[in-house]
């Protein structure tokens, strides 16, 4: 099989103990991540905006940062670098999201006053459930 060149989107399918997770990457960037439950990888990857990413088993060695991740590193996943494409709102959100320190949680109201939006409470929620990672 030809290694993928090094602008092609890929992706990859990893099984985790909540299920199969199913993410797209560029290089070694990830574009998305979703937890799979019912659904088929294919229909998944045929919904998103890269449906004819090529499937490749271990890309940027991924599967092995999630496998890791599981077994009790909550560090593994710091060092992925992710491809933020989303309004200047919403990646302040998500960025905000990646300071939250690992095995720790932080309330909706607590994010927005982190990324200096106080008042923006509701459109904090909003913005992490569109996260697309």
């Amino acid at each position: 099989m030809k290694a993928p060149d090094a602008a092609q989107v890929v992706f990859g399918v990893s099984e985790s103990p909540v299920g199969p997770i199913g993410f797209i990457m560029r290089s070694d960037v990830l574009l998305r991540l979703s937890f799979l439950r019912e659904r088929h990888p294919e229909d998944w990857l045929s919904a998103s905006p890269w449906p004819s990413a090529v499937h490749e088993s271990e890309p940027a060695g991924f599967c092995g940062r999630l496998k890791q991740y599981f077994d009790g590193d909550i560090y593994a996943l710091d060092g992925v670098e992710i491809a933020l494409s989303g309004t200047p709102f919403q990646r302040a959100v998500w960025l905000g999201m990646r300071r939250v320190p690992g095995g720790q949680t932080m309330t909706y109201g607590a994010l927005a006053r982190l990324i200096s939006r106080p008042k923006a409470v509701r459109a904090v929620g909003m913005a992490c459930g569109a996260n697309p990672v």
